[in-house]
């Protein structure tokens, strides 16, 4: 029964944060952002192979160059430097 209630209070912290304008703004442009390296990643590998006539090997190479940089692109900052300074 406490489960519960965490899981419904934890649920309803979360919708609350989503109605927030500034919330909803960030989690869309984060999701636009998102949403075309994801659609590179997934058919990226079929259209390089096809397209420049890339071997397995050459492929893989490209796509965890690409992965790399979409991490680096989309990941958060780190704390240090989004901490106010005191």
């Amino acid at each position: 029964m406490v489960s519960e209630q965490r899981d419904q209070s934890g649920l309803s912290k979360t919708i609350e944060l989503l109605r927030l304008p500034t919330v909803m703004n960030l989690l869309m442009i984060r999701l636009a952002a998102f949403l075309p390296a994801t659609l590179f990643q997934t058919m990226g590998a079929v259209i390089t192979m096809d397209d420049f006539k890339l071997g397995p090997q050459e492929n893989g190479v490209l796509m965890a160059v690409v992965g790399a940089a979409s991490a680096v692109c989309i990941a958060p900052p780190p704390l240090h430097l989004t901490s106010p300074e005191k």
